[in-house]
């Protein structure tokens, strides 16, 4: 039997209403207490709620630890303080969040049965030795494990980082693992992990189907040195932080996404860069979709295509249109085709262009939209800005006979 439940704890206003509520938490025990007697063979566990929740955190903690040496399937957050000493030797499917005041991190787990294994909340305590195949070794085999996720609590500065690096050796966390993973495929990172060696030392399968990295270029460094040849789709989503240098941010990317990484396709979002991207520092052939978060001017935009090969999408949270005139985009379709117009991108099918950077004037912005159509001949979907979708359709059908591609095109509303 497989037991999901949901506690709502927000009111019509997103107020948390269960933060503290001794009645209820009563409730919720008793409650627990009648589940616990009156359904014996509950084997999966799936609660969700908000991690002020008290009255749901005792309904997944009474619950959790009671069953755990029989579930063969458990996801609850809030996180879970453990008392069981063990897991279930046929666990399959992990998702917690872990309780960093706990004085057992995770009960033991036999790494052996589980297939897929979601731990966020990860503290500087985390170590592989819950998973190791007996006490005594050094060992840890998931031998039929397919996708790992693992999120680690952000480090905030070079201060709490050194301490934290500190408290895990104490703790024993430079303690080396040999960690084999030989049937993972998919693999998430997120935040960074006190020890990196933790995760560069794993010993993974010579190809991964995805690879997913989020948050801090140091993440993306950690992703660089892992242990296997190739990647079919590295996914990376960058918030790159005030004190990383220019030089740092260019070669670890580059290595990346550029010609001699290992990953055949890249998925890239760029949230935050604290300096203008210069696109002549960039290799990122191997990328086919990218997200911008900050600004990006018309002259940046036609520089960056070209550079990037094997772009298919575009999306532009921010369109910038600083330093263009109305005159430099006038459109002269007779001149255009008697020099044959130079196309940025012959790979790239869909652009988004979200919103329009620092207020600008609109008509500007979306001449700058009509005057990139021309040169995208692969383009097949475009959406742009607010209410526009009807000025883009009378270019794209005034221009469809010097460019044919137009006569394609999908302009989202």
């Amino acid at each position: 039997m497989f037991f999901d439940y949901d506690t709502r704890s927000v009111d019509a206003n997103y107020e948390y209403v269960f933060g503290e509520c001794p009645q209820l938490e009563r409730l919720m025990s008793r409650f627990s207490s009648r589940v616990m007697r009156n359904m014996p063979n509950i084997v999966g566990i799936k609660h969700k709620s908000h991690r002020n929740d008290n009255v749901g955190k005792i309904f997944s903690n009474k619950l959790v630890n009671f069953f755990a040496t029989q579930l063969r399937r458990v996801e609850c957050y809030p996180e879970v303080k453990f008392v069981a000493p063990r897991f279930a030797d046929n666990l399959e499917y992990i998702h917690i969040y872990s309780d960093p005041s706990s004085n057992t991190l995770l009960p033991e787990i036999n790494p052996r049965s589980l297939r897929k294994m979601v731990l966020s909340d990860l503290s500087s305590s985390f170590s592989w030795k819950y998973f190791r195949d007996d006490k005594n070794s050094n060992k840890v085999s998931f031998m039929n494990l397919d996708c790992l996720e693992l999120s680690f609590n952000r480090i905030m500065d070079d201060i709490e980082a050194m301490a934290s690096r500190m408290e895990s050796i104490r703790l024993g966390g430079s303690e080396h693992f040999n960690v084999v993973l030989p049937k993972l495929k998919h693999m998430y990172i997120n935040g960074n992990p006190v020890m990196p060696e933790m995760i560069t030392s794993i010993n993974l399968p010579s190809h991964m189907e995805t690879v997913t990295v989020a948050e801090t270029l140091e993440n993306l460094s950690v992703c660089a040195e892992l242990n296997t040849s190739s990647i079919n789709h590295l996914k990376a989503t960058l918030n790159v932080d005030c004190f990383d240098s220019q030089e740092t941010f260019y070669r670890v990317t580059n290595f990346m996404f550029g010609k001699a990484s290992i990953c055949n396709k890249v998925s890239l979002e760029l949230r935050n860069i604290p300096f203008e991207l210069d696109v002549e520092r960039i290799d990122w052939s191997k990328v086919t979709e990218l997200t911008v978060g900050n600004p990006i001017t018309y002259p940046q935009l036609t520089r960056l295509l070209p550079k990037m090969t094997n772009l298919q999408e575009l999306v532009v949270s921010q369109f910038s249109c600083n330093g263009i005139e109305k005159e430099m985009l006038a459109v002269d379709i007779e001149s255009q085709v008697e020099q044959s117009l130079k196309s940025l991108s012959n790979s790239l099918q869909s652009v988004w262009f979200l919103n329009i950077a620092d207020d600008g004037p609109y008509d500007l912005a979306a001449l700058c939209v009509q005057h990139l159509l021309p040169q995208l001949p692969a383009l097949l979907n475009i959406k742009s800005f607010y209410c526009q979708a009807e000025a883009l359709e009378d270019f794209a059908y005034d221009y469809q006979d010097y460019f044919p591609h137009l006569a394609y095109l999908n302009i989202i509303d």
